[in-house]
């Protein structure tokens, strides 16, 4: 299945990731082009145990990354608003 997922942080980020890890196509986009640039390079910025490895692994195959939202909308089937 094909996800956007709209939001990067506690709720956002752990769940696109966990949805890429059980093998759906998922992109998690946020309007903080650093903050996507740092997850790209394995800095997470939120406290979550094993998350780090969880992005690591859904990075591979099946988790874009993205700041512009128009591509995040575009490409989900389901698309979920997950911003505070």
């Amino acid at each position: 299945m094909r996800i956007a997922v709209i939001g990067t942080g506690y709720v956002g980020l752990v769940s696109g990731a966990c949805f890429a890890d059980m093998g759906n196509k998922v992109v998690c986009v946020d309007c903080d082009a650093q903050k996507v640039a740092l997850l790209h390079q394995g800095e997470i910025p939120i406290h979550e145990p094993g998350l780090d490895k969880i992005v690591a692994r859904a990075l591979r195959d099946y988790l874009i990354l993205m700041y512009y939202l128009h591509c995040c909308i575009l490409v989900g089937v389901i698309t979920l608003w997950l911003v505070g």
